[in-house]
């Protein structure tokens, strides 16, 4: 049986792989990394902390998982300008606590 956090995390990586405006962003190249990368000039991006809860029952199944990812950008707000047009194409279903 293949992890839940695992599957999310191939899936993500998946839909940031296909995305050709993120590749772009990212100087041709898919910089999605765990740990900041030695020498390396912004724009990259790091999976962040992640959280994750079993709520099964005897009956169901079912997982609930807390992700970040964070980005790193020396230009972020000119980055963040010409990629919001592209993120409205995702709406996002997460409320600010």
């Amino acid at each position: 049986m293949t992890s839940p956090v695992l599957a999310l995390r191939r899936a993500i990586l998946d839909a940031a792989t296909a995305d050709p405006d993120l590749v772009a962003l990212m100087g041709g190249t898919l910089r999605l990394h765990d740990e900041a990368p030695r020498a390396s000039a912004p724009v990259y991006a790091l999976f962040g902390d992640l959280t994750a809860q079993d709520w099964s029952t005897d009956f169901d199944r079912g997982h609930e998982q807390d992700k970040q990812i964070l980005a790193w950008a020396e230009r972020f707000a000119a980055i963040l300008d010409d990629r919001s047009s592209t993120m409205r194409r995702f709406p996002s279903t997460a409320t600010a606590s």
